[in-house]
């Protein structure tokens, strides 16, 4: 008798896993599946859009965190 293979596998934190786009089970997302998901579902140019906004925004943190560190303030 062969033995049946199932479709099943688990997941990084022990979730099974089901179906043939291997996703957990409804209800069982975690933050970083449902933000895998919506980036997966984003159109090219958004994801280059995005990209470039958080650049800007870490360079503008990382700037004002120089100025903070040295005591400077910008106006």
């Amino acid at each position: 008798m062969a033995k049946k293979i199932s479709n099943r596998t688990h997941n990084a934190s022990g979730l099974k896993m089901s179906g043939k786009k291997n996703r957990p089970p409804a209800g069982c997302f975690d933050a970083q599946e449902i933000q895998d998901e919506i980036f997966r579902k984003m159109p090219a140019d958004r994801k280059i859009k995005l990209a470039s906004e958080l650049t800007m925004f870490c360079l503008k943190l990382n700037h004002l965190n120089g100025n903070y560190k040295s005591g400077k303030t910008s106006s």
